[in-house]
């Protein structure tokens, strides 16, 4: 599985109490895995809409010890992931 690639902004870490927030832009092709740096991940929302505006083109994704592997209808351009999660 190829891993995806990074958009613009960088990823932006967020701390919420005992809980980590981070968004990802990522682009990459149906298959193509996220490792989050998230030891135990407890929600994951891809954004309905990519940064430009259009629909999200993806349309599923698994999760498997802190990384994301997404399916999607096409090659992701610039799609917004939130996870939120615990670390270490």
């Amino acid at each position: 599985m190829a891993l995806v690639t990074f958009g613009t902004p960088a990823v932006q870490r967020h701390v919420v109490g005992d809980l980590v927030v981070k968004f990802f832009v990522v682009n990459g092709a149906s298959g193509s895995t996220l490792p989050t740096g998230i030891a135990s991940l407890l929600f994951v929302a891809p954004q309905p809409f990519c940064q430009a505006g259009t629909a999200s083109l993806i349309t599923g994704l698994s999760v498997s010890q802190g990384t994301i592997t997404f399916t999607s209808s096409n090659t992701m351009v610039n799609e917004v992931v939130m996870v939120i999660g615990r670390e270490g």
